[in-house]
């Protein structure tokens, strides 16, 4: 798999018959007379989400090399690159061994208080300390946790940052599972204009 990327986010590339030719693949259609024929059919086109495109098949990534638009609209991107992206981007973490336990659980919880407030500078270094914590803790890998030097709301949004992670990981507990249940509260449907 090839990465094409652009600084045009939805870039579509067209390929000209008139330059690249017919592809293998048939449609049918009708002549002048009615007879349904088979004609063959164009190349697809590369369509780019987001400024990027993963092309697959090799005899496209050679359409694209040798498109007029390579090196201007849209460029092939080296594999090293690719995988430093996705290096970058690639976030996990993992429950310890036994799973969460009341320690764990309190810590979290402090997390998670701390998160909903204003960090004052005071703060800071205890902050930056449950961030270091979580990711020795939890094995997080991925992201990388801001220096003292930065600004306390830089610091407590990579703390929320953490604690998203943490979650879509399944690793924040799940305090209030038993407190919501819908459907059984008292009057529900009643009330003003409701029936």
């Amino acid at each position: 798999m090839t990465v094409f990327r652009s600084q045009h986010a939805f870039l579509r590339v067209d390929f000209p018959p008139e330059r690249f030719g017919m592809g293998t693949s048939v449609e049918p259609f009708f002549d002048e007379h009615g007879n349904e024929r088979m004609r063959r059919k164009r190349f697809p086109p590369v369509k780019f989400n987001m400024g990027m495109a993963l092309v697959k098949d090799a005899s496209s990534v050679e359409r694209m090399r040798k498109h007029p638009g390579m090196g201007g609209q849209f460029w092939e991107e080296k594999e090293a690159d690719t995988n430093a992206i996705s290096a970058i981007f690639s976030q996990s973490a993992s429950l310890p061994e036994g799973g969460l336990s009341d320690a764990d659980k309190a810590q979290l919880a402090t997390m998670q208080a701390a998160a909903l407030k204003v960090l004052a500078v005071a703060n800071v270094k205890k902050v930056l300390a449950d961030i270091e914590w979580a990711i020795v803790r939890f094995r997080v890998s991925g992201f990388t946790p801001p220096d003292e030097s930065k600004r306390p709301p830089v610091i407590r949004a990579a703390l929320v940052l953490l604690l998203d992670l943490l979650d879509e990981q399944g690793i924040m507990p799940d305090d209030d599972a038993e407190s919501t249940d819908p459907g059984n509260g008292a009057g529900a449907g009643e009330g003003p204009g409701l029936s």
